[in-house]
C-alpha cells in the first residue's frame, strides 16, 4: 500500500495567507522524512487557496528529498491541453523524475464562466487531454533528437502541427498520469491509456468494488507494465487513544466536510452529483456526510490511535478496493501541535503496519 500527504490547504481563522502555506511546507517536509510516497494538492481557483500547480510542486520539490508531487489536479477543460503537457514536462525536470500530473474533470460551473471554458465538453477535453500526453510521451521515446523533435497531435477537439519541443521528460515513458472517476465507461478508457484512478471517501465502497475490479481487468489486458493505483482521499487523525482522537476530531471533520462539499462559489455552485452517480449507498452517505457518528459507524473516515486507523484503512481497503491512502491531516481548527503528532503517528505506526497490503493484487 501507497501513502500520500494530500492538501487541501484549507483556509484557518485567525491566520494569514503566507502562514498557512508555511505550515503546509512543514506537513510536507515530515511526511517527507516519515517516508510518505507522495504529496499531493488539489487544484481550486478564486475562492480557495490553491490554483497553481506549478508553485505547489517547485515549492515541495525545494523542501523533499523522496515524495512525489503533483496536483489532484489541473481542471483540464481549463487549460489548452498542449500547456498541460508543457507545464507537466518542466514540473518532471525541476522534481528530477518525481512528479505526478493529476487531472479533474472539474466540479465548479463558476470556473468555467470566469475563464470563459466550456463546461459541456470538459469530459471529452479531459480524455483528449490524457490521449494527447500519452502520445508525445511515444514520441519523445522514439525522438533522435537531444530534445524532443517537432510533434503532431490530431484529436476531435484540438489539432497540432509540429510544434518544437526543446525538453524531455525525466522518467520514462512520462511522468505517471492520474484521473479520478467513478463512471464505468470513463474507468474502461483510463484503464486503456494507462491511467491512475480513484474516488473519495463518500462513495461507497461496496458499490465502488466491483467498478474498480473491472478497471483491474482492463488494466490487465492493455497490458501495461506497472500495476495502477487506486487513490482514495480521506480525512485522518490519529492520536494517542481513540476517545482522545474521536473528541478532538468531531468538529474538524465536520468543518472540513463542509468546506470541500457545501462552501461552493456564489455563482454556478457545482455541476450535477448524477454525472459521477454511483449507487443509492453513496447517495445515502452524501445526506450524512456532515453526521460523525454515521461517519464513524460506516468507517467513512480514519480516527483514533494508530492501531485503529490501521485496522479501519486496512478493512476499508478490502471493502473498496484501493491501494493508495490519499489522507488529509490538515483538517478543520487542528492546531500545530496535534496536527504534526497526528502525522508522525501515522507515519511512524500506520504505514509499517500496512506498506505490505495491497487488496487489489
Amino acid at each position: 500500500m501507497k501513502f500520500a500527504h494530500f492538501s487541501q490547504l484549507f483556509n484557518k481563522v485567525g491566520m494569514e495567507t503566507p502562514a498557512r502555506y508555511e505550515q503546509m511546507w512543514r506537513e510536507v517536509e515530515l511526511a517527507d522524512e516519515l517516508g510518505f510516497d507522495y504529496g499531493f494538492q488539489s487544484v481550486h481557483h478564486f475562492h480557495k487557496l490553491r490554483p497553481t500547480p506549478a508553485v505547489y510542486c517547485t515549492g515541495a520539490a525545494a523542501r523533499t528529498k523522496h515524495l512525489r508531487l503533483g496536483p489532484m489536479g489541473y481542471t483540464a477543460g481549463l487549460h489548452d491541453p498542449i500547456s498541460i503537457l508543457e507545464e507537466a514536462l518542466v514540473l518532471d525536470n525541476i522534481t528530477n523524475g518525481r512528479f505526478e500530473l493529476g487531472l479533474v474533470f472539474g466540479v465548479y460551473p463558476d470556473y468555467f464562466r470566469v475563464k470563459g471554458a466550456q463546461p459541456s465538453i470538459r469530459r471529452e477535453w479531459a480524455k483528449e487531454t490524457v490521449q494527447l500526453v500519452n502520445a508525445f510521451y511515444k514520441h519523445a521515446r522514439e525522438a533522435p533528437t537531444d530534445g524532443a523533435g517537432l510533434f503532431s497531435f490530431h484529436g476531435p477537439i484540438h489539432n497540432y502541427e509540429e510544434v518544437e519541443f526543446a525538453i524531455r521528460p525525466v522518467q520514462q515513458p512520462g511522468p505517471p498520469i492520474w484521473l479520478a472517476s467513478t463512471q464505468r465507461e470513463t474507468m474502461q478508457f483510463l484503464a486503456q491509456e494507462g491511467a491512475h484512478g480513484g474516488y473519495l471517501h463518500l462513495s461507497d465502497r461496496q458499490e465502488m468494488s466491483p467498478r474498480i475490479q473491472e478497471f483491474l481487468a482492463w488494466w490487465g489486458e492493455a497490458g501495461h507494465p506497472q500495476p495502477p493505483n487506486i487513490g482514495y482521499l480521506c480525512f485522518v487523525y490519529v492520536d494517542e487513544t481513540d476517545e482522545l482522537a474521536i473528541q478532538k476530531a468531531t468538529p474538524w471533520v465536520i468543518a472540513s466536510t463542509r468546506e470541500v462539499y457545501e462552501n461552493t462559489p456564489r455563482q454556478g455552485g457545482v455541476f450535477s452529483q448524477s454525472e459521477e452517480k454511483v449507487g443509492p449507498r453513496s447517495d445515502e452517505i452524501f445526506r450524512n456526510k456532515t453526521d460523525i457518528d454515521f461517519l464513524l459507524q460506516r468507517n467513512l473516515v480514519f480516527v483514533g490511535s494508530p492501531e485503529t486507523v490501521a485496522n479501519r484503512i486496512r478493512e476499508a481497503a478490502g471493502e473498496g478496493m484501493f491501494n493508495t491512502v490519499m489522507a488529509e491531516f490538515n483538517i478543520g481548527a487542528v492546531g500545530e501541535e496535534d496536527l504534526m503528532r497526528s502525522i508522525n503517528l501515522f507515519g511512524q505506526q500506520v504505514i509499517p503496519a500496512l506498506r505490505g497490503f495491497d487488496p487489489t493484487l
